[in-house]
C-alpha cells in the first residue's frame, strides 16, 4: 500500500478518496475498493492505497473530495450518480483528480510443510506450496523467471543434497512430482540460492509451485529442514511473498 495525505484546511470539512482501479471510465461509488476512503471532519487524514487484484495496470484517475462536514455526499442517495470534477456542486468543497500509475500486479503466497517428518535419503521430500497469481491480463504473457530461497531455520543446510522447484500448473490438490514439471533445481544449496526457470503463468489463477528436498541418507535425526522465500521474478519484476 501506498500513502497519501489529504489536507482540507477546514475542521468541518468532510473527505472521500476514490480511485477507478478497473479503468472503465465510471466510479463504482458503492465498490468496497473502488471507494478508498470517507472520513469524518478533520483537517488533515492519511488514506492507504491499496491495489486490488483486480485492478487493469496502467494510468488511473483519483478523485479526491472535500465537502461541508455537516451534509453528507450526494452519492449517498444515488448511487448510480456520476459525479463530474469540474462541473458538479459540493456544499462548501472541492473536487481534484489526479492520476496513479498502476504497474502489473503479482500476488505470491507460501504455505510452509510444518512439523512433517523427513527421512535420511528421501527424495523429493515436500517443504514448501508457492502459489503465483497474476492479476492483470493487458500485460500480455506472464513469465515466472527465479525464486530466490534462504535455508534460514535449517540445522545444517548439507543435509539437503538438491533443491528442486516443480510447477503443478493450478491443482494444488497433492504433491506428486511424476505429474508435475521441474522449473529448476539446485545441487547441495548453500545457505542462499535461486532457482531459474521460465515458466508461462494463467493470469487470474493460482499458479501452484512445490520446492521439494533430496536429503543426504547422512543426515542427522531430529535435525530440522525450513525453506524461506524471496521476492519471485515475474516478467523480470520482483514481487515479494
Amino acid at each position: 500500500c501506498v500513502n497519501i495525505t489529504v489536507q482540507t484546511g477546514n475542521t468541518n470539512q468532510r473527505t472521500g478518496v476514490y480511485v477507478d482501479f478497473n479503468r472503465n471510465g465510471i466510479f463504482d461509488w458503492f465498490s468496497s475498493e473502488e471507494i478508498i476512503y470517507s472520513s469524518a471532519s478533520t483537517t488533515t487524514v492519511t488514506v492507504p492505497i491499496c491495489i486490488p487484484l483486480y485492478s487493469v495496470s496502467g494510468p488511473a484517475r483519483l478523485r479526491v473530495f472535500s465537502w461541508d462536514g455537516t451534509s453528507l455526499p450526494p452519492f449517498i442517495f444515488n448511487p448510480g450518480l456520476q459525479i463530474a470534477g469540474c462541473t458538479f456542486t459540493l456544499p462548501y468543497g472541492d473536487i481534484e483528480d489526479y492520476t496513479i500509475n498502476i504497474t502489473d500486479t503479482v500476488a505470491v503466497d507460501t504455505y510452509l510443510k510444518k512439523d512433517s517428518p523427513v527421512f535420511p535419503g528421501s527424495s523429493d521430500a515436500l517443504i514448501m506450496n508457492i502459489s503465483v497469481l497474476p492479476a492483470d491480463s493487458t500485460s500480455g504473457a506472464y513469465v515466472a523467471q527465479s525464486f530466490p530461497f534462504s535455508l534460514t531455520g535449517s540445522t545444517n543446510t548439507s543435509d539437503i543434497t538438491k533443491a528442486t522447484l516443480y510447477y503443478a500448473g493450478l491443482s494444488d490438490d497433492c504433491f506428486d512430482p511424476s505429474a508435475a514439471t521441474v522449473f529448476g533445481s539446485v545441487l547441495n544449496p548453500s545457505a542462499t540460492y535461486t532457482i531459474t526457470g521460465t515458466q508461462n503463468l494463467t493470469s487470474f489463477q493460482k499458479n501452484i509451485f512445490w520446492l521439494a528436498y533430496d536429503v543426504n541418507p547422512a543426515a542427522v535425526i531430529f535435525n530440522k529442514l525450513n525453506a524461506e522465500l524471496g521476492p519471485v521474478a515475474v516478467n523480470n519484476k520482483l514481487n515479494y511473498p
